[in-house]
């Protein structure tokens, strides 16, 4: 009888737990920034998803002892939304095939650090710490110009001021082609008290442009405190590039842009578009 009973109520597995403080990313020269908004891990052992978990992880259980293959993919707010939590398809996966051993009822501490793919492009990429900046600006637009005073980081950041007499701003990126069927994303890290937009220009063969089309609306960002803050935001340009209207298009700009008559202020850094 109790055999019987041990097969149907077989003893429970203990699991082993993960922890992850955070995901650290770096960058080579040439890819912009390490400062990331990296919230969430995609927690995989032997190939096979486990879980997402938002940042820090404390405890995620793992019914696995024993040496493991670990790989952990950073999640972010996919365009900035709190519910799409997809992994960064740019970001390489921290993989541990070699040393990563799991105790049942104990803790394992990981120290998660991720890369950008080899072999990705890097466009309009905007510091604001050299002398030049690469930004189309209507005559009918106020200027964005280098700003010292408590940058993002580094030396500078950039500014843009707006005022009843200058309500009105765009910056264009130079002309760029573009892949078809890959992922395409705009990356940049922003402060500010007018909403943003941001779109795309379609450009043809004669470098002329065809059509505009905003396609996200960026809000101010404050913390628990009502203070207005930093934040990075990640923006998926794919769609639009590979959709129907643009199929015979390969040209394009992407465009910052915001209006207000109050005086508001914005504050942008590490402006950059990644793609295959």
């Amino acid at each position: 009888m109790a055999t019987s009973c041990n097969i149907i109520n077989p003893p429970e597995q203990i699991p082993s737990y993960i922890a992850i403080d955070t995901i650290i990313l770096e960058t080579e020269p040439g890819q912009g920034t390490d400062k990331h908004a990296i919230t969430d891990a995609w927690i995989y052992i032997n190939n096979d998803i486990q879980g997402i978990y938002e940042l820090p992880v404390t405890q995620a259980p793992l019914l696995f002892t024993g040496k493991q293959n670990l790989k952990i993919a950073g999640g972010i707010k996919h365009n900035g939304k709190i519910l799409e939590r997809p992994y960064y398809p740019f970001y390489d996966f921290y993989t541990n095939d070699t040393s990563f051993y799991l105790y049942p009822d104990s803790v394992v501490t990981v120290s998660a650090i991720v890369k950008y793919f080899d072999g990705l492009q890097f466009k309009w990429m905007q510091d604001f710490e050299g002398d030049t900046l690469q930004f189309e600006i209507p005559d009918t637009s106020v200027h964005i110009i280098k700003y010292a005073d408590n940058p993002f980081e580094g030396n500078y950041s950039g500014i843009v001021t707006l005022t009843a007499d200058t309500p009105g701003f765009m910056a264009k990126s130079p002309i760029y082609e573009f892949p078809k069927a890959e992922n395409i994303y705009l990356e940049f890290h922003y402060k500010t008290e007018a909403e943003i937009q941001v779109g795309t220009i379609t450009v043809n063969d004669n470098d002329e442009e065809v059509s505009l089309l905003t396609l996200f609306y960026i809000p101010p960002k404050y913390d628990l405190n009502g203070n207005l803050v930093w934040n990075k935001i990640y923006l998926d340009l794919t769609d639009e590039i590979n959709s129907e209207y643009n199929a015979n298009y390969t040209k394009f700009k992407i465009f910052l842009a915001a209006y207000n008559t109050d005086n508001k202020k914005i504050y942008l850094d590490n402006i950059q578009i990644i793609h295959p």
